[in-house]
Protein backbone atom coordinates (compact mmCIF):
# COMPACT_ATOMS: atom_id res chain seq x y z
CA UNK A 1 0.00 0.00 0.00
CA UNK A 2 1.37 3.51 -1.37
CA UNK A 3 2.18 5.48 2.20
CA UNK A 4 0.20 8.90 2.07
CA UNK A 5 2.56 11.79 1.40
CA UNK A 6 2.00 15.01 3.00
CA UNK A 7 3.99 18.30 1.34
CA UNK A 8 4.89 21.74 3.83
CA UNK A 9 6.69 24.73 2.23
CA UNK A 10 7.33 26.60 5.10
CA UNK A 11 7.79 29.87 5.14
CA UNK A 12 8.44 33.15 7.48
CA UNK A 13 9.61 36.80 6.66
CA UNK A 14 13.26 37.15 8.24
CA UNK A 15 16.14 36.09 6.09
CA UNK A 16 19.22 37.73 6.95
CA UNK A 17 20.50 37.85 2.80
CA UNK A 18 17.21 38.48 1.01
CA UNK A 19 14.78 40.45 3.17
CA UNK A 20 11.47 39.53 2.83
CA UNK A 21 12.59 36.91 0.67
CA UNK A 22 9.30 34.34 0.69
CA UNK A 23 7.17 37.51 -1.00
CA UNK A 24 10.65 38.94 -2.86
CA UNK A 25 8.80 39.51 -6.67
CA UNK A 26 10.13 37.27 -9.42
CA UNK A 27 8.47 38.71 -12.64
CA UNK A 28 6.02 40.64 -10.46
CA UNK A 29 5.20 37.39 -8.38
CA UNK A 30 6.02 36.30 -4.95
CA UNK A 31 8.62 34.03 -4.98
CA UNK A 32 6.34 31.67 -2.58
CA UNK A 33 3.75 31.78 -5.68
CA UNK A 34 6.55 30.50 -7.70
CA UNK A 35 7.25 27.48 -5.23
CA UNK A 36 3.60 27.05 -5.02
CA UNK A 37 2.47 26.58 -8.27
CA UNK A 38 5.71 24.68 -8.94
CA UNK A 39 4.75 21.79 -6.67
CA UNK A 40 1.30 21.66 -7.47
CA UNK A 41 1.70 20.06 -10.93
CA UNK A 42 3.66 17.03 -8.48
CA UNK A 43 1.69 14.07 -8.40
CA UNK A 44 3.57 12.63 -5.70
CA UNK A 45 1.58 14.70 -3.10
CA UNK A 46 -1.93 13.53 -1.52
CA UNK A 47 -1.67 16.88 0.24
CA UNK A 48 -0.11 20.29 -0.14
CA UNK A 49 -0.01 23.54 1.75
CA UNK A 50 2.16 26.70 3.13
CA UNK A 51 2.95 26.62 6.60
CA UNK A 52 4.17 30.45 7.73
CA UNK A 53 3.73 32.26 11.05
CA UNK A 54 2.92 35.39 9.41
CA UNK A 55 -0.25 37.15 8.34
CA UNK A 56 0.91 38.96 5.61
CA UNK A 57 2.46 35.85 4.00
CA UNK A 58 -0.61 33.96 4.94
CA UNK A 59 -2.90 36.69 3.46
CA UNK A 60 -1.05 36.91 0.01
CA UNK A 61 -0.81 32.86 -0.60
CA UNK A 62 -4.41 32.49 0.31
CA UNK A 63 -5.13 35.17 -2.52
CA UNK A 64 -3.58 32.70 -5.28
CA UNK A 65 -5.27 29.84 -3.98
CA UNK A 66 -2.55 27.97 -1.28
CA UNK A 67 -3.79 26.19 1.38
CA UNK A 68 -1.84 27.73 4.63
CA UNK A 69 -1.47 26.79 7.74
CA UNK A 70 -0.53 29.12 10.29
CA UNK A 71 2.06 28.50 12.91
CA UNK A 72 3.69 29.37 15.73
CA UNK A 73 6.45 32.27 16.17
CA UNK A 74 8.84 30.82 17.62
CA UNK A 75 10.44 28.35 15.24
CA UNK A 76 14.18 28.38 14.77
CA UNK A 77 13.66 26.42 11.45
CA UNK A 78 12.05 24.58 8.46
CA UNK A 79 11.88 21.65 9.86
CA UNK A 80 10.15 22.85 13.27
CA UNK A 81 7.50 24.72 11.31
CA UNK A 82 6.73 21.34 9.20
CA UNK A 83 6.72 19.27 12.49
CA UNK A 84 3.99 21.32 14.03
CA UNK A 85 1.76 21.19 11.24
CA UNK A 86 2.30 17.22 11.14
CA UNK A 87 1.29 16.82 14.49
CA UNK A 88 -1.59 18.35 14.05
CA UNK A 89 -4.39 15.40 14.18
CA UNK A 90 -6.40 16.25 10.69
CA UNK A 91 -2.64 15.57 9.31
CA UNK A 92 -1.21 12.31 11.43
CA UNK A 93 -2.39 9.95 8.19
CA UNK A 94 0.55 11.13 6.19
CA UNK A 95 3.37 8.99 7.46
CA UNK A 96 6.08 10.89 4.85
CA UNK A 97 6.59 14.20 5.20
CA UNK A 98 8.03 16.08 2.49
CA UNK A 99 9.77 19.37 3.37
CA UNK A 100 10.02 21.65 0.18
CA UNK A 101 11.78 24.98 1.14
CA UNK A 102 10.44 27.90 0.00
CA UNK A 103 13.29 29.13 -2.06
CA UNK A 104 13.27 26.24 -4.60
CA UNK A 105 10.50 27.61 -7.32
CA UNK A 106 12.21 25.07 -10.54
CA UNK A 107 12.41 22.14 -7.98
CA UNK A 108 11.86 19.06 -10.45
CA UNK A 109 9.55 16.16 -9.78
CA UNK A 110 12.33 13.66 -10.10
CA UNK A 111 14.26 14.69 -7.49
CA UNK A 112 11.14 13.89 -4.92
CA UNK A 113 10.36 10.64 -6.47
CA UNK A 114 13.76 9.69 -6.41
CA UNK A 115 13.92 10.14 -2.81
CA UNK A 116 10.78 8.78 -2.19
CA UNK A 117 11.94 5.49 -3.87
CA UNK A 118 14.91 4.88 -2.38
CA UNK A 119 13.11 5.69 1.26
CA UNK A 120 10.90 2.40 0.84
CA UNK A 121 13.78 0.88 0.18
CA UNK A 122 16.33 1.86 2.49
CA UNK A 123 16.94 2.38 6.07
CA UNK A 124 17.01 6.08 5.76
CA UNK A 125 15.13 8.11 8.37
CA UNK A 126 15.21 11.23 6.00
CA UNK A 127 15.76 11.85 2.19
CA UNK A 128 17.31 14.61 0.73
CA UNK A 129 18.60 15.44 -2.60
CA UNK A 130 22.45 16.53 -3.77
CA UNK A 131 24.16 17.85 -7.18
CA UNK A 132 27.21 18.09 -8.81
CA UNK A 133 29.44 21.60 -7.84
CA UNK A 134 30.18 23.82 -10.63
CA UNK A 135 32.93 25.25 -9.76
CA UNK A 136 35.32 26.73 -7.54
CA UNK A 137 33.02 29.89 -6.76
CA UNK A 138 30.26 27.68 -5.60
CA UNK A 139 32.87 25.77 -3.36
CA UNK A 140 33.79 29.03 -1.44
CA UNK A 141 30.10 30.36 -1.51
CA UNK A 142 28.50 30.17 2.19
CA UNK A 143 24.98 30.15 0.80
CA UNK A 144 26.00 27.12 -1.03
CA UNK A 145 25.17 24.41 1.25
CA UNK A 146 27.47 20.80 0.62
CA UNK A 147 27.55 17.66 1.80
CA UNK A 148 29.23 14.71 1.68
CA UNK A 149 28.18 11.32 1.14
CA UNK A 150 29.44 7.96 2.08
CA UNK A 151 29.42 4.87 -0.64
CA UNK A 152 25.79 3.78 0.40
CA UNK A 153 24.23 6.82 -0.34
CA UNK A 154 24.44 8.22 3.79
CA UNK A 155 25.44 11.79 4.38
CA UNK A 156 28.14 11.96 6.35
CA UNK A 157 28.24 15.56 7.31
CA UNK A 158 26.79 19.41 6.28
CA UNK A 159 28.58 21.75 5.71
CA UNK A 160 28.81 25.46 3.94
CA UNK A 161 32.37 26.23 3.00
CA UNK A 162 35.86 24.87 3.08
CA UNK A 163 39.22 26.19 2.00
CA UNK A 164 41.26 25.54 -0.35
CA UNK A 165 40.00 23.01 -2.44
CA UNK A 166 41.07 19.92 -0.98
CA UNK A 167 38.71 16.78 -1.79
CA UNK A 168 36.24 16.40 -4.33
CA UNK A 169 34.83 12.57 -4.29
CA UNK A 170 31.45 12.78 -2.43
CA UNK A 171 30.98 16.24 -2.51
CA UNK A 172 27.97 18.14 -3.58
CA UNK A 173 25.90 20.97 -3.12
CA UNK A 174 22.57 20.09 -1.17
CA UNK A 175 19.61 20.62 -2.67
CA UNK A 176 17.38 21.91 0.09
CA UNK A 177 14.50 19.28 0.38
CA UNK A 178 13.62 16.78 2.43
CA UNK A 179 11.43 13.52 3.14
CA UNK A 180 11.01 12.87 6.64
CA UNK A 181 9.46 9.40 8.16
CA UNK A 182 6.20 11.14 10.65
CA UNK A 183 9.14 9.52 13.50
CA UNK A 184 12.21 10.77 12.37
CA UNK A 185 10.44 14.39 11.85
CA UNK A 186 9.01 14.70 15.11
CA UNK A 187 12.05 13.34 16.63
CA UNK A 188 13.97 15.98 14.89
CA UNK A 189 11.83 18.84 15.79
CA UNK A 190 11.56 17.32 19.56
CA UNK A 191 15.81 17.98 20.10
CA UNK A 192 17.27 21.37 21.08
CA UNK A 193 19.91 22.81 18.79
CA UNK A 194 23.27 21.73 19.11
CA UNK A 195 26.40 24.05 19.10
CA UNK A 196 27.38 22.78 15.56
CA UNK A 197 23.96 23.66 14.40
CA UNK A 198 23.78 27.43 15.62
CA UNK A 199 27.93 28.00 14.88
CA UNK A 200 26.51 27.02 10.87
CA UNK A 201 22.90 27.67 11.00
CA UNK A 202 22.11 24.36 9.08
CA UNK A 203 19.23 22.48 10.96
CA UNK A 204 20.23 19.20 9.86
CA UNK A 205 23.27 19.31 11.65
CA UNK A 206 21.23 18.82 14.79
CA UNK A 207 19.68 15.27 13.09
CA UNK A 208 22.90 13.62 12.69
CA UNK A 209 23.59 14.64 16.00
CA UNK A 210 21.30 12.89 17.66
CA UNK A 211 21.48 10.04 15.04
CA UNK A 212 19.18 10.26 12.48
CA UNK A 213 19.97 8.84 9.00
CA UNK A 214 20.00 10.92 5.96
CA UNK A 215 20.26 9.58 2.95
CA UNK A 216 20.97 11.70 -0.54
CA UNK A 217 20.21 11.10 -3.74
CA UNK A 218 22.01 12.76 -6.81
CA UNK A 219 20.78 14.52 -9.40
CA UNK A 220 23.43 16.00 -12.80
CA UNK A 221 21.61 19.21 -12.38
CA UNK A 222 18.80 21.60 -10.49
CA UNK A 223 16.66 24.95 -11.40
CA UNK A 224 18.85 26.49 -8.72
CA UNK A 225 17.67 28.39 -5.16
CA UNK A 226 17.09 31.79 -4.26
CA UNK A 227 19.44 32.86 -1.71
CA UNK A 228 20.99 36.41 -2.83
CA UNK A 229 19.84 38.66 -5.21
CA UNK A 230 22.14 37.39 -7.76
CA UNK A 231 20.36 34.12 -7.03
CA UNK A 232 16.97 36.00 -7.97
CA UNK A 233 17.66 37.60 -11.13
CA UNK A 234 19.23 34.09 -12.71
CA UNK A 235 15.82 31.97 -11.45
CA UNK A 236 13.78 35.21 -12.81
CA UNK A 237 15.86 34.24 -16.04
CA UNK A 238 14.64 31.29 -16.14
CA UNK A 239 11.23 31.38 -15.17
CA UNK A 240 10.95 34.06 -18.16
CA UNK A 241 11.98 31.20 -20.15
CA UNK A 242 9.20 28.54 -18.91
CA UNK A 243 6.73 31.46 -19.45
CA UNK A 244 7.12 32.19 -23.01
CA UNK A 245 7.39 28.61 -24.54
CA UNK A 246 4.44 27.53 -21.99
Amino acid sequence: MKEKVLGVIPARLNSSRLPQKPLFPLLGKPLLYWVWNNALQMKCFDKLLIATDSLEIAGICEGFGASVELTSQTHRSGTDRVAEVASKERYKKYRLIVNVQGDLPLLEECCLEDILTRMEGESWDVGTCGTPLLNQDEWGDPSKVKLKLAPGGQVERFFRIQKPLKEIDGIFRHIGVYVYTREALLEWASAPPNAREELQNLEQLRALGIGLTIGSVIVSEDGGSVDTLEDARLIEKKLTKIEYFS
